[in-house]
């Protein structure tokens, strides 16, 4: 797996998450037309072969089966792939709104992980329907985090199942779907895109790994909150400055 696929020019996941006014109104949403369709574009697969993805190339990508690597462990798992880099904000942020989850920080961006409890009902959802109805629990984790996150997030799910005694392993199915700003945006083939991603996401995904095995996150003190803000407002101005410079250059004739 190869984070340094993920799109380099204009990259968005250095963005702060986004603050409400005090007037309680949102900044305007600035959804890209094609960010998470870059990262799949440059897996390899484009154009008309991503059109049939549905039909063929996702049951092999997105319903892996027989993952005899894995160590023999049922469960479920929630993971929301973020644009952020830097793992305090998002912190800061998901406290700010009660978002209950654990955060890791990857070459690929943030991810919230969760996992998640099925019920009888989901099981009996999934054998009577064609798709994997997509767990409540998961859909509210995933809503709540792109509202505070620019570009907004990729939720994945993934689903893993014991195998019997006699063929040890685990079979499972992962599922994904974009979310923009607190809404349902699209459902996208999960293969590529966990292609592109740091091992690290495939791993938690696939259940070899947990957030216990990385460095916890947490959001910062209430006393350490002015020195933060402090060093974001500066980068962000040094960011301007960077961007006004070449349209200074352009103006004055390249001198």
């Amino acid at each position: 797996m190869n984070a340094a696929n993920f799109p380099e020019q204009d990259d968005p996941r250095d963005k702060e998450p986004r603050e409400e006014n005090s007037a309680g109104d949102k900044e305007p949403v600035s959804k890209p037309e094609d960010y998470f369709d870059q990262v799949i574009a440059q897996s390899g697969i484009n154009g008309e072969e991503l059109d049939g993805f549905s039909e063929e190339v996702d049951q092999d990508l997105q319903a892996w089966q027989h993952l005899e690597a894995l160590p023999p462990e049922a469960g479920d798992v929630a993971l929301v792939l973020t644009n952020l880099l830097e793992p305090v904000p998002l912190a800061t942020m998901m406290a700010a709104h009660e978002i209950d989850a654990r955060i890791v920080e990857t070459e690929s961006g943030c991810v919230v992980w969760k996992r998640l409890t099925p019920t009888p009902d989901d099981e009996l959802e999934a054998l009577l329907g064609e798709e994997r109805p997509v767990s409540p629990e998961a859909e509210a984790l995933a809503l709540a985090v792109s509202k505070i996150t620019p570009y907004g997030a990729v939720l994945f799910v993934s689903t893993l199942r014991s195998d019997h005694d006699d063929d040890p392993g685990v079979q499972g199915q992962i599922t994904a779907r974009v979310y923009y700003d607190g809404h349902f945006d699209r459902t996208i083939p999960a293969g590529p895109l966990v292609s592109c991603a740091d091992e690290r996401v495939e791993d938690l995904l696939l259940g070899r790994t947990s957030p216990e095995d990385y460095p916890e996150i947490r959001p910062p003190r209430l006393r350490d909150l002015p020195g933060i803000l402090l060093r974001q407002l500066r980068g962000l101005q040094e960011d301007i400055n960077r961007r006004e410079d070449p349209d200074k250059r352009e103006e004055t004739g390249g001198e």
